[in-house]
């Protein structure tokens, strides 16, 4: 009598597995690593530079009250920030009240 061989649920031919791991390897290393390495270096264009550096002078403006201007922003760490070239002024005359090297904001 012929022996009956059992044969797993998930069983697929190895040319399948090595494609499950190709990809698999794909989606959970490559991916992620040119995801993080394309945001790395956008954060050098130009207009993200502008983008952040109006978007800390808009926030800024609003918690002190008077019209900021920031020239740039530095990314030390994901929750520090060096603020270059910051110029306050008043925000109806725009007379300047002040100007600031640099900020260091966390």
């Amino acid at each position: 009598m012929a022996r009956h061989t059992t044969t797993k649920k998930w069983q697929v031919h190895e040319s399948t597995q090595r494609g499950l791991c190709r990809a698999a390897l794909l989606c959970f290393g490559a991916l992620p690593l040119i995801c993080a390495l394309v945001l790395s270096v956008l954060q050098f264009v130009p207009a993200y530079q502008r983008s952040k550096a109006s978007s800390w002078s808009a926030r800024l403006s609003a918690l002190l009250g008077v019209e900021v201007q920031v020239a740039a922003v530095e990314s030390l760490a994901p929750e520090r920030f060096n603020l270059r070239g910051v110029r306050l002024a008043h925000p109806e005359s725009r007379a300047l009240l002040g100007r600031i090297q640099s900020i260091e904001v966390s």
